[in-house]
């Protein structure tokens, strides 16, 4: 299964018209979430879920989460918070979305709702008769795509409950758990007035 058909499928359930999938843009293309000198992608360079930390997501401000409606056409929203990291698609103008929190310049976003991704199977004893799982190891990673390197949107503690919607080879499918994020840079949207 291709990268661009995976992301396809998790923001399938979410479009209804309003996100396309993204296109990486052209170098002479100006980026919908800039600027250009944000932070560099972090490697965490280990190919263990179970203990892998998200060094760039740590000591942030706790703020309650608010809607915000995206205010350009066509903007990138991405697994982290920086131009680095991969675009999962493009969100409409005026769309609406759950910001978490803001790191710097970047809106911390609630992953969509039918929005699908990925968790190593060693770290969850599935009960195949409920199709739900429970994750066996601490920070597991969650990734956009089964495979290693994909981007890291959340990890999740030891006893937290997934719902397994499917797998590839040795990676299960699940619904977006509460520790994902995806993110989206600040200027490009607009907190709704009776969100306040």
């Amino acid at each position: 299964m291709t990268l661009s058909k995976i992301i396809a499928a998790c923001f399938l359930a979410a479009a209804f018209g309003l996100w396309a999938l993204a296109e990486e843009p052209r170098k002479d293309e100006q980026k919908k979430d800039q600027p250009a000198q944000d932070q560099q992608k972090k490697d965490d360079g280990k190919k263990d879920d179970s203990k892998a930390k998200d060094e760039g997501k740590k000591d942030e401000p706790k703020s309650e989460p608010y809607k915000a409606e995206i205010t350009a056409k066509r903007v990138n929203v991405r697994s982290g918070p920086g131009t680095n990291y991969h675009s999962l698609f493009k969100a409409s103008k005026g769309y609406v979305v759950i910001v978490r929190g803001v790191e710097g310049e970047w809106a911390r976003l609630q992953v969509p709702a039918g929005c699908l991704l990925w968790i190593h199977r060693d770290y969850v004893d599935l009960d195949e008769a409920s199709s739900t799982g429970r994750v066996t190891g601490d920070n597991v990673n969650v990734r956009i795509a089964p495979v290693e390197d994909a981007d890291i949107v959340g990890q999740v503690s030891e006893g937290v409950q997934v719902c397994v919607t499917g797998e590839e080879g040795q990676w299960y499918e699940i619904k977006a758990p509460d520790a994902a994020s995806l993110w989206v840079h600040t200027s490009y949207i607009k907190r709704l007035e009776t969100d306040k």
